[in-house]
């Protein structure tokens, strides 16, 4: 499970990623895409996944923000 305590993001208590401002970093610090307020790109500007309404969309694929929520713990994100 992933979870996001302050910048870092962690897999199963290691630290595997940074959040830097809207940019999110692998954990050599290599930028490997950005976010805006509702979706999330490669580095090269491809859009990978969109919230609309209450859902977050990565092509044709959809699940409930909710879900994403109750189960990625994030300290200090909104």
């Amino acid at each position: 499970m992933l979870e996001i305590r302050g910048n870092h993001i962690y897999r199963s208590g290691k630290i595997i990623g940074y959040i830097n401002e809207n940019h999110i970093l692998d954990g050599s610090c290599k930028k490997l895409g950005y976010f805006s307020v509702n979706a999330v790109f490669d580095i090269n500007g491809k859009k990978l996944a969109q919230i609309d309404g209450g859902n977050i969309w990565s092509g044709n694929k959809q699940i409930r923000l909710d879900k994403v929520i109750e189960n990625v713990p994030a300290i200090g994100l909104s």
